[in-house]
């Protein structure tokens, strides 16, 4: 079949001869007719018409970009993709990518440490991804990214009821989430970790240097790669998961769900809680 017409988000197919285009309606030869407007299609006789939606973004790609204080960074709202990287250069930068009605929704403040960046929170009026529009299914123009070059070593802040992803190419002082959502945090080299998950959010760690405190009251994730560090505190009271493939000196691990700790060495002393029917592990002492 060939493209026989397009009319602002859809587009018509047809093996059939067409008489005429009016807008957003074709009449065939033998008496057919598609509106595009109305999804409706009137089909006599041999041959086949389809609709086929164009799942695009509305909105052209733009970008904008400021300089910020790094040092200390919050990010808060709800569903919010950001990538965080290190830069040679003697400014840091905060670039918006994304839809004119992301750029819109991104507010930023500079507070005495640093920066505030507030995307919308999600409430049951925001529907994130495709939406139904008369009948038709229309994408979101609200997507964009959150891009952040860094020359420090930036303390970061992240509040999120939403979902999205945080992409973390740089050290980091300090990590702290608030996770209501799904957020994905993937991060390098953290020196102090501090966790809250009460979703199905995750946090992926190549590394932690000082010590870690993690929460989690949902079905969320926490994975550390490695550290050799004093304390490590983990508390789930849900379905989650915790892998600390660390060496610590003292661990304080409760469990009072369905979910599990492991962790790789405790050399002192470890204060453990065994609630629900998960399971708490740790695979070398002394």
């Amino acid at each position: 079949m060939k493209e026989v017409l397009r009319y602002e988000d859809v587009v018509v197919y047809s093996d059939k001869d067409v008489k005429e285009t009016e807008g957003a309606k074709v009449v065939f030869l033998d008496g057919s007719v598609a509106n595009l407007e109305d999804l409706a299609i009137r089909n006599v006789g041999k041959g086949n018409i389809e609709f086929k939606i164009i799942e695009n973004l509305v909105d052209s790609t733009i970008r904008n970009a400021m300089d910020i204080d790094s040092s200390y960074i919050e990010i808060i709202g709800g569903k919010f993709n950001v990538e965080i990287v290190e830069t040679k250069n003697e400014v840091s930068k905060l670039e918006i990518i994304g839809t004119e009605d992301f750029a819109k929704s991104i507010s930023v403040y500079n507070l005495s440490t640093g920066i505030r960046v507030e995307s919308q929170r999600e409430t049951g009026n925001v529907i994130i991804g495709s939406v139904i529009v008369n009948g038709r299914r229309k994408p979101n123009t609200i997507e964009g990214v959150l891009k952040i070059y860094t020359n420090t070593k930036p303390s970061l802040y992240f509040e999120n009821n939403g979902g999205g992803s945080a992409k973390i190419n740089t050290s980091v002082a300090k990590l702290t989430t608030k996770v209501n959502g799904s957020l994905e945090v993937d991060a390098n080299s953290i020196d102090e970790l501090d966790v809250s998950i009460n979703g199905s959010g995750s946090i992926k760690a190549k590394e932690v240097i000082h010590d870690a405190n993690i929460r989690i009251s949902g079905s969320g994730n926490v994975e550390i790669d490695e550290g050799n560090f004093s304390e490590l505190k983990v508390n789930i009271s849900g379905s989650g998961h915790v892998r600390a493939d660390v060496t610590v000196e003292r661990a304080e691990l409760l469990l009072s769900g369905s979910g599990n700790i492991i962790v790789k060495h405790v050399t002192k002393e470890s204060i453990e809680i065994h609630q629900g029917s998960g399971f708490v592990r740790v695979n070398e002492r002394g």
